[in-house]
């Protein structure tokens, strides 16, 4: 049966690894964000991936060695000694979070003239957002 384990990559190689795993037909999910870089003469779009250093695979646990032959893998994470495993349904809300879908929003009262901060893992690439409501 398969399951969803976590790779730890070296750095900056989470996307040329997901590929590769595709390559080798072995399903991998690596989460990304596209962030605007101002440059003094243009503005550039990039992707990143919004966990660095980490790829989600999808392999039997008998296969799990099999991933080794691509660069840039350093090994599995792991938890309470055991491969560290993720289960579908989280993988699923990640891929439809980054789509755009949320499942539920929930908003406490917001007082007028009161500053408030969202530190959300997708903002975190940017700074944490401060807004206030007026």
């Amino acid at each position: 049966m398969k399951k969803w384990f976590i790779l730890y990559t070296k750095p900056n190689q989470e996307i040329k690894v997901a590929d590769q795993l595709k390559s080798l037909n072995i399903s991998s999910f690596c989460p990304t964000v596209t962030i605007i870089k101002n440059y003094s003469d243009r503005k550039k779009k990039i992707i990143k991936p919004l966990l660095p250093s980490y790829v989600f695979v999808n392999i039997e646990d008998a296969k799990r060695n099999d991933v080794f032959s691509i660069y840039g893998i350093v090994r599995y994470m792991f938890w309470l000694e055991k491969p560290a495993i993720v289960r579908e349904s989280e993988i699923e809300l990640m891929k439809q979070y980054l789509g755009g879908v949320y499942q539920s929003v929930s908003l406490a009262k917001f007082t007028r003239g009161q500053l408030y901060k969202i530190s959300d893992l997708v903002y975190s690439f940017f700074h944490d957002l401060l807004f206030q409501i007026s």
